[in-house]
């Protein structure tokens, strides 16, 4: 049982617009002994997206992720308009 780790997380989107994420990771003691939390919060306008997300750390070991604030932007180029005619 030593080499599985695993990852949990959950997210809600409210109005296809704003998220809420959030997400639990352990790894075994004897393969790095990383274990956090996380929390996050994403938008989403038109072809635009932000995410951010918070790392916590939950064990005693001392690690380089600990307290991480993550960003990101992203661009949805291939996002299509309800109702709108499929091209070809």
């Amino acid at each position: 049982m030593r080499e599985i780790s695993f990852s949990v997380g959950a997210e809600y989107w409210y109005n296809k617009q704003f998220a809420f994420r959030a997400g639990y990771f352990y790894e075994n003691p004897t393969k790095g002994n990383r274990q956090f939390l996380t929390a996050g919060l994403g938008l989403k306008y038109n072809v635009f997206g932000l995410n951010i997300s918070y790392l916590v750390p939950t064990s005693n070991q001392r690690s380089p992720l600990d307290n991480t604030l993550r960003f990101t932007l992203m661009f949805h180029f291939d996002d299509k308009k309800e109702g709108s005619a499929p091209t070809e």
